[in-house]
């Protein structure tokens, strides 16, 4: 997948008193194309890279729609500096390419 014809959103969102540039973390991992599931993958790097709520990234937690027993999803937007740590620990090609790619966008 090109990073250029991505998913990948930016949004506003306020991360430790500033105005600055996210993404939503789902759509990182489906361009850095990881295998684990998302929830574990996100939980354990936020873990791992001690990344803090309200400076990294927030939680919005939403009903899911395509569920048809109204299950929740919890979203994470995160901060492009968090974006590009997430690409960076995968060791690969792709997270190379996010890396870059979000530092052109800043």
């Amino acid at each position: 997948m090109n990073i250029a014809n991505s998913p990948v959103q930016f949004s506003n969102v306020t991360l430790g008193d500033e105005q600055q540039l996210g993404v939503n973390a789902r759509d990182v991992h489906l361009v850095l194309e990881v295998k684990s599931e998302f929830s574990h993958w996100i939980k354990k790097r936020i873990s791992q890279c001690k990344f803090e709520e309200d400076y990294d990234f927030i939680k919005v937690v939403k009903k899911n729609d395509l569920s048809k027993t109204g299950q929740w999803v919890t979203e994470y937007i995160i901060s492009l500096d968090m974006a590009k740590h997430l690409g960076m620990m995968e060791k690969n090609d792709k997270g190379h390419e996010i890396r870059k790619y979000f530092i052109e966008q800043e």
